[in-house]
């Protein structure tokens, strides 16, 4: 009993943190093969050593086994469990794909409670149990507004609650405004604080904030059991359809946070619009209505919706919510994540108001309960599927049943607001077009967002063959984003193809745009994008030298599976004698014969 429990102690709070759960696995098996080797030496004698030979190979083979690779990245972090992982056939491609995995992983531990990884590809992203629940740049529309949308409507908050530390995002933000006196956050995993330490160009340096103080420990039984009360309240869970999550969509648990605000308190509830039916989403607006009176509908992300609940009418004016939201943090928060600024771009991320939640309730057909969790049962059936977001059909709907505005906001705002993301993104086609329209765009861009507007042009210039005015503009680019890392993804991506390409048509240019791409840029966005990239724009030189050699090896050992890449290894590593020089021969000739089999055998039926 002792050994037990002992036992017990030692695997979940010692030998799984110090080994991981691989780690483990493979000191079981040595342990028990090794004691099995002991035992049969021991009792080795003629009648039973034809058996015990037998038994004896079987525990060699299990110690040859631990030298196997295991289960890798694409097992344990890819998303595969939730249907979310890449769908090939190409066997090129499947081995692209599992090198991808591994090199995009920062690192890996074993916690507590979860499996978690960080990864590095476009951005920092964090994986619990093989499914990505938030990134420093994709999310951010949802995790840094997560709590500022409830505070910008409190007169002065200065007590906060965070569900949930994931990238730090939601409660460093809250931790910046200037009224907020503490911000206490709970966190299952203690894993998740190297994370968040990670994502400090996204989180407003929350693990530096002294405001901020986090409990290991379950949100509901701090909700039950802290003396405190708050302004604030935000809860951004992991997917409903993950066992458990459901729990923090329930009755109880929102009459746990309704009795921990202030009169005036707000209480923030994310949810997806993706993988899910009306049904289901209708019994959300069930059971937070069925504690909170007033329940707004806001939209941060493409695929998520922000109820923002509260016992008191959501009252704001205009004016003075105009001067909220162009002061910081609000000012600098809209702008990065939802790339708009203003009264009126915070606004254009309303959807509904209480009415159409009241409506949505009453349609409903069940109340999700701690008894009957009947939502998490409701999202599983619909996740990895092809089910459309239901935003759109929520913003129509709304706007046809009036429903559409603020119900209490006093005061006059104007319909027109700056959307950044929209325009970039027409901005970029038309470039990509070769289309002089996307200048016009650009220079609507310009104030707001005058490096994009740079990076669009650049494109437009290189399909114009007007190469020295490409590389000036993605030169300012792609320094710019040295420094900021909230600058638009697509567009800076493309702004590294379009430097890549410059090296291509004018090879003068070259180690101008190998410079723009040798140093990392700002929280470490589009990395592997800059890796590939400086690689490739190295290899144009015509002979190879040191930095040839650094960018391939920046690459290793997980190096793109693709042709470009393993003919430049070949070349490079041969001309330099690399000790990796005969791998790299072999694997451009695997790569060869895997290509030309596709090439011949039948399509799949």
């Amino acid at each position: 009993t002792v050994g037990a429990i002992a036992g017990s102690l030692a695997g979940g709070f010692g030998l799984l943190p110090l080994l991981s759960a691989t780690g483990c696995w493979q000191l079981v098996v040595a342990l028990l093969a090794l004691l099995a080797i002991g035992a049969l030496v021991l009792a080795w004698h003629e009648p039973q050593r034809a058996s015990m030979q037998a038994a004896a190979a079987t525990a060699v083979l299990a110690l040859l086994c631990l030298i196997a690779t295991g289960p890798t990245a694409v097992w344990r972090h890819s998303g595969i469990g939730a249907g979310r992982a890449a769908k090939l056939t190409a066997q090129n491609n499947i081995i692209d794909w599992m090198r991808w995995n591994e090199r995009t992983k920062v690192w890996d531990a074993d916690g507590r409670e979860s499996g978690v990884a960080l990864s590095l590809a476009d951005q920092y992203a964090f994986i619990v149990n093989g499914k990505s629940d938030g990134s420093a740049r994709g999310d951010a529309g949802t995790q840094v507004m997560c709590g500022l949308v409830g505070a910008a409507f409190h007169p002065r908050p200065e007590r906060a609650l965070v569900v949930g530390l994931g990238t730090g995002s939601s409660a460093g933000w809250l931790a910046a405004i200037p009224t907020m006196k503490r911000v206490d956050v709970v966190e299952l995993e203690p894993v998740v604080l190297d994370v968040a330490r990670a994502m400090a160009p996204f989180n407003h340096g929350a693990m530096k904030n002294p405001k901020l103080h986090i409990t290991i420990a379950d949100a509901r039984e701090v909700l039950l059991t802290t003396p405190y009360r708050y302004d604030v309240v935000a809860s951004e869970p992991s997917n409903p359809f993950r066992a458990g999550i459901a729990s923090l969509f329930t009755h109880e648990f929102y009459l746990a946070v309704e009795g921990r605000l202030t009169p005036r308190g707000v209480f923030a509830q994310w949810v997806q619009t993706y993988d899910v039916d009306p049904e289901t989403l209708r019994t959300v607006y069930a059971t937070l209505t069925s504690v909170f009176p007033h329940v707004q509908t806001w939209h941060t992300s493409p695929g998520d919706l922000l109820l923002v609940a509260s016992n008191a009418p959501l009252e704001a004016d205009a004016e003075a919510l105009r001067a909220r939201v162009t002061a910081e943090p609000y000012r600098s928060a809209i702008r990065n994540a939802w790339r708009t600024a203003g009264v009126e771009g915070f606004l254009s991320r309303f959807v509904a108001n209480e009415e159409y939640a009241r409506r949505a309730a009453a349609e409903a057909l069940s109340m999700n309960t701690d008894d009957r969790t009947v939502i998490e049962f409701g999202f599983a059936r619909s996740v990895g599927g092809s089910r459309e977001n239901l935003l759109p059909l929520i913003q129509t709907n709304a706007a046809k049943l009036g429903l559409s505005r603020p119900a209490a906001l006093r005061g006059k705002v104007s319909s027109g607001a700056f959307r950044g993301d929209v325009q970039a993104a027409t901005a970029l086609e038309l470039a990509r077009q070769g289309d002089e329209q996307a200048v016009q765009v650009a220079a609507s861009m310009q104030r707001f967002l005058p490096v994009e507007a740079a990076a669009v042009v650049a494109r437009l210039r290189l399909n114009q063959h007007r190469h020295a005015e490409s590389a000036t503009l993605v030169r300012r680019a792609l320094l710019a984003y040295r420094t900021d890392p909230w600058l638009d993804m697509d567009v800076m991506g493309d702004a590294i193809a379009v430097a890549q390409r410059l090296s291509v048509v004018e090879p003068r240019l070259a180690p101008a745009m190998y410079e723009l791409v040798s140093r990392p840029y700002a929280g470490q966005m589009l990395d592997n994008d800059r890796r590939i990239a400086r690689a490739i724009i190295a290899g144009r030189a015509p002979r190879c030298g040191k930095l040839q050699i650094a960018a391939l090896e920046d690459l290793e050992p997980n190096t793109p599976y693709r042709a470009d890449i393993l003919r430049l290894r070949v070349r490079c590593y041969g001309e330099t004698r690399h000790p990796l020089a005969e791998r790299a021969r072999q694997e451009l000739r695997d790569f060869a014969a895997k290509d030309v089999e596709e090439l011949v055998s039948p399509p799949p039926q």
